[in-house]
């Protein structure tokens, strides 16, 4: 569902119109909501499917190597890592920094790759060079992407989680305890479908969001 979309829902609900404001103090303290229902979702403590990525469909950071060299920009909506590294066929398996140092102290002659950096500046760095230009390929854990234009879609996969949370946010400021109510119930309702169709394998299949297992 679109943001135009989901926003009209809500101005139905709460106003009880049609007349959709486009732009303006409404649609700005509306969107502003919406937003923070997404990163609510985000920060939730479950892993969801929605916010695992590939290095290769990123538009920001390193996505292929050059020879020499050793670290590489994270995409910038990277939060962590949820897989091995492969470039050129070679795989290169993650190392706790506190065992770093002691590796490369004495060597043990193991591919590996660490993480260092912060939120919005993370860096992978290489125990070998590649040497060569090549694809970085690897399974990440990002941010969910917050809206900023009419045509955006949440990830998400039940927005009613969105429509249900921004009413009661709205009536809530409208001091509706009754109303606030009724939409939280209707919100929470919501994230548990997610929560248990997140958790739910797809027929016929195993299925384990997390890829290598580290970085949690």
């Amino acid at each position: 569902m679109i943001i135009t979309s989901l926003l009209a829902k809500i101005h139905e609900k709460y106003e009880g119109s049609t007349d959709y404001p486009t732009e303006g103090d409404d649609y700005d303290v509306r969107l502003a909501l919406v937003n923070q229902r997404i990163e609510d979702w985000q920060d939730e403590n479950v892993n969801w499917r929605e916010l695992y990525a590939n290095s290769q469909d990123a538009t920001t950071g390193d996505i292929t190597t050059v020879s020499g060299t050793l670290a590489y920009d994270c995409p910038d909506n990277f939060l962590r890592i949820s897989s091995f590294i492969k470039i050129n066929d070679i795989e290169f398996e993650y190392m706790d920094q506190d065992k770093v140092l002691e590796d490369q102290t004495h060597p043990s002659g193991k591919r590996y790759f660490y993480i260092t950096g912060g939120y919005g500046s993370y860096v992978i760095n290489l125990s070998h060079d590649p040497e060569g230009a090549y694809p970085i390929y690897y399974m990440y854990y990002k941010e969910a992407t917050l809206m900023t234009t009419g045509a955006d879609i949440p990830e998400m996969s039940r927005p009613k989680y969105i429509i249900n949370g921004v009413l009661a946010d709205l009536y809530e400021q409208d001091n509706r305890n009754d109303m606030v109510e009724l939409y939280t119930n209707k919100a929470d309702e919501a994230m548990e479908q997610m929560i248990i169709q997140n958790e739910m394998s797809p027929q016929g299949q195993s299925f384990g969001v997390e890829g290598f297992g580290f970085g949690k």
